[in-house]
């Protein structure tokens, strides 16, 4: 991908939350809004039109919400990275969203200040989830971690280490990140702020 132009397709049915995402994309000189959509279908239309390096995806989309039309994104558009942008903090999305293999996952309420820190952390090659200031990231030193870090400070929260391999996108809902293994067998749930795990499942539920 040509780190000077990253073109970005942002989707969203509240044209106020467009030009918002708009107007953060646009702090960065390297992305170039190449247009928008504000339902699932058309999102998939423009997806496969423009063919879009970054896509900032809303779940609560008519006619086709925003987990749907990632998968079949994915499909036609395998390269492309996919940032959700969502109300929903259920862990059932959460799972959905990390089953595709989402580049990122901000919860809206937060947006204000984690927006902008999520696409940093996409644009620097990591696939982050973000709250309060802290990226999640998974661990490219021995790839069987993740860790949280100060955005703004890059002083280290915590760092958690497992025996499975390489971790997928980290997700946030109600204070616990979600991390799947990249083998599909198991999601682990820590405490966001402690890194302490709350629950691990193991049944190679992606299946």
């Amino acid at each position: 991908m040509n780190v000077a132009s990253i073109r970005v397709l942002v989707v969203d049915d509240y044209e106020a939350w467009r030009r918002f995402v708009c107007s953060t994309c646009q702090q960065f000189p390297q992305l170039r809004l190449v247009g928008e959509a504000s339902d699932g279908l058309e999102a998939l239309q423009k997806a496969q039109e423009l063919q879009p390096d970054l896509i900032v995806l809303d779940i609560g989309l008519p006619n086709l919400n925003g987990i749907q039309a990632a998968h079949r994104i994915r499909q036609d558009s395998p390269r492309a990275k996919i940032l959700f942008v969502s109300e929903n903090r259920s862990f059932d999305v959460v799972e959905e969203a990390l089953k595709i293999g989402a580049g990122g996952y901000v919860v809206k309420s937060d947006a204000g200040s984690d927006l902008l820190l999520a696409l940093e952390a996409v644009l620097q090659g990591q696939r982050p989830a973000v709250m309060d200031g802290y990226l999640f990231v998974g661990s490219t030193a021995n790839n069987n971690g993740l860790y949280a870090v100060n955005a703004n400070t890059g002083a280290k929260l915590w760092d958690f280490t497992s025996g499975d391999s390489v971790f997928s996108s980290p997700a946030i809902a109600g204070g616990i990140v979600y991390f799947g293994s990249s083998n599909n067998s198991k999601v682990y749930a820590l405490d966001a702020k402690t890194g302490t795990p709350v629950w691990t499942f193991s049944a190679g539920i992606y299946g």
